[in-house]
């Protein structure tokens, strides 16, 4: 990835924090004793982001609005179009009790935003760039589209809260780690280390395209991909179902939008991805995060005195999670290993593959993986689809069972072969990131 488009991801998380920590500052005149509360904007915008009546533009609005303020004059138009849709969403979506709060929010949010001009701007020295991506979420454009920025948050939520916490491995508990490093960054006021690993895991989700007949694929670590649903048309009649393309800007401005494929579990298969909402797109494992924590379980140093932790914690009738999480923290902390942790948590996210899939798929692939192996033989790789159990043909000959993988869209053969495999063939096993498109 291009360095220029790495400063433009940072660029836009740290306009999104000045702003945060400027409406906050706003709040203390009219809020003081509760003005911390305002942080849960995000929050609040997010529920009107994850409504499926929402404008593009609201869908996309923690990506946008930052864009736009730092614009100053010249988006002011837009700026103004953008907050009118907000309150149209904000009076339109039924919060509920549980959630009022969150309309306050809004309502100051919209009324600091209002007030801002070229001396109170806290985004004036930020460069961000308004792409045609972003244009088109302003726009009128039928269909959903999906910035990259919402997509992120959307895949930072999920993995946070995919904890590995049963069996007799090493348990990966991500929500109590979570705690640990959000007290590291109050004592020590620094970035938050283990937001700043999920962004990472989330920038390396592939999700895979066609172009050209072949299979090819981008992660979001890209800062020109995002997503665009298009109303799925069956037999000349509009459907509840969307055609997700992958939308990728050019060099030069322009914007193409492609195929979006998924991965089926049957071996290397991969189909158009066709789904009624984002909700069912999964974010996939290649490798299971089960088998990454048994094959690394003598590298894992603090992690294992986590888990340890966390195991007994979990047999207390009434525990405090974030008393104990304090506990752990000072422990850790006097220790020096905070940093083994985060070395640990890398080594997971190395470990993996990650890419979206419909979720009809990977539930039936459960936890299981397509391919024992994956090796290259002569020019060609296969995907050892079973060789530890003994397959016979109608002669009673013992058989490998294997798909010679390739990325075109038609060539899907699977075949056995008596041969033993090649002993030169190079496996693939543990460098999935190699052949993406091929598995």
């Amino acid at each position: 990835m291009a360095k220029n488009k790495k400063d433009d991801i940072q660029c836009l998380r740290d306009a999104q924090e000045q702003l945060l920590t400027a409406f906050v500052e706003y709040k203390k005149t009219t809020a003081p004793k509760s003005c911390e509360q305002y942080r849960q904007i995000v929050n609040a915008l997010a529920v009107l982001e994850n409504d499926s009546d929402s404008s593009n533009m609201v869908r996309n609005i923690w990506n946008l609005i930052p864009k736009l303020i730092s614009a100053g004059k010249k988006e002011k138009d837009r700026l103004v179009t953008l907050l009118k849709a907000l309150e149209t969403a904000r009076d339109q979506f039924v919060w509920g009790e549980s959630k009022k709060s969150y309309k306050t929010y809004i309502n100051g949010f919209i009324s600091y935003c209002r007030t801002i001009d070229n001396k109170t701007n806290p985004l004036k020295d930020c460069t961000l760039k308004i792409n045609p991506a972003d244009d088109a979420a302003l726009g009128n454009e039928q269909g959903l589209i999906y910035l990259r920025s919402t997509l992120l948050t959307k895949f930072k939520s999920r993995l946070r809260c995919q904890d590995r916490t049963s069996g007799d491995k090493i348990w990966l508990p991500l929500r109590f780690i979570a705690k640990l490093y959000s007290i590291e960054k109050k004592d020590k006021a620094i970035k938050n280390r283990f937001s700043e690993w999920l962004n990472n895991l989330a920038e390396g989700i592939f999700v895979h395209y066609v172009e050209d007949q072949s299979i090819t694929c981008i992660n979001f670590g890209e800062e020109n991909v995002s997503l665009k649903f298009d109303v799925h048309n069956n037999n000349g009649c509009d459907t509840d179902l969307f055609d997700v393309k992958v939308r990728i800007v050019n060099d030069d401005g322009t914007i193409k939008d492609y195929t979006a494929y998924t991965p089926t579990g049957k071996g290397n298969i991969k189909v158009p991805l066709i789904v009624k909402n984002i909700s069912e797109i999964d974010i996939d494992h290649v490798k299971s995060i089960d088998k990454t924590l048994r094959e690394k379980e003598n590298n894992f140093k603090a992690l294992k005195k986590v888990s340890d932790f966390y195991k007994e914690l979990q047999e207390q009738d009434d525990c405090d999670e974030n008393k104990a999480a304090k506990q752990l923290y000072d422990d850790m902390s006097k220790n020096n290993e905070l940093e083994g942790l985060l070395e640990d948590l890398e080594l997971i996210r190395n470990d993996g593959v990650l890419r979206l899939m419909d979720s009809q798929y990977n539930s039936q692939k459960s936890n299981g993986e397509t391919f024992q192996d994956v090796i290259q033989n002569g020019e060609e790789y296969w995907g050892i689809l079973e060789q530890e159990h003994d397959i016979l043909n109608d002669n009673g000959e013992k058989c490998i069972y294997y798909q010679v993988l390739t990325n075109s869209t038609s060539q899907n053969e699977f075949r056995v072969t008596r041969k033993d495999l090649p002993i030169e063939g190079e496996s693939y096993k543990n460098n999935l990131k190699d052949i993406i498109n091929y598995i």
